[in-house]
């Protein structure tokens, strides 16, 4: 599996999601692991600034293969540019 490829999850391992995907360095987001069901309702809630929007960037950017992933580097890594790139992989 490379790093921008999302899917299908294995239904023996992973009971109740479709897909599972990994989203890493993403803003504030260090690193979570998000579960997905095909044709269900996905509802993502929490406080302001716990990373809801940059899950759904992050996502999108993925879908889109646009390139524009890149614009999510964490905060502490924009100024020099030695941090790690933002990325999002299947599991």
């Amino acid at each position: 599996m490379t790093d921008t490829e999302v899917v299908k999850a294995d239904s023996a391992t992973n009971k109740g999601c479709d897909y599972r995907i990994k989203i890493m360095d993403c803003n504030s987001i260090t690193e979570v692991v998000i579960s997905l069901r095909r044709f269900s309702l996905n509802i993502k809630y929490g406080p302001n600034g716990i990373g809801k929007s940059t899950i759904a960037r992050a996502l999108t950017s993925h879908a889109d293969g646009d390139g524009s992933l890149d614009a999510l580097t964490p905060f502490k890594y924009k100024s020099d540019g030695q941090g790690p790139s933002p990325r999002s992989v299947g599991l």
